[in-house]
């Protein structure tokens, strides 16, 4: 039975030069704003794409109060069956009217006091 060589590479290596300028850029839109959760989050996403350590920046995204939903970098592993370890690397930015969603209760936001 023939035998196949595959070589694995982490993001990190594979996409360094890519990662990095995401890094910059996430930097400079964290010296932006004036929201401490956001900047965290920025900040410590922008060091995890070069350590590919996540775990920092995995605790600030979820402790993220900031008008803006942000999802950037490597999140869901339930498509890797076998070991769960590949993530898919993904990009989002949802903008939140807080407005709306108190008022109206769309998507099934609960207004407030309920």
């Amino acid at each position: 039975m023939p035998t196949r060589n595959s070589n694995l590479f982490p993001t990190v290596q594979e996409y360094k030069s890519d990662l990095a300028q995401a890094a910059e850029l996430l930097n400079e839109a964290a010296a932006l704003t004036d929201n401490a959760s956001l900047k965290k989050f920025l900040t410590t996403r922008a060091a995890a794409f070069s350590s590919n350590d996540y775990y920092e920046s995995d605790v600030a995204w979820m402790d993220l109060d900031a008008p803006l939903d942000i999802t950037y970098g490597p999140y869901e592993t339930y498509n890797d069956e076998l070991f769960g370890y590949k993530a898919a690397f993904e990009a989002y930015v949802n903008l939140r009217d807080e407005k709306r969603i108190f008022t109206s209760g769309i998507s099934g936001t609960a207004s407030p006091g309920n």
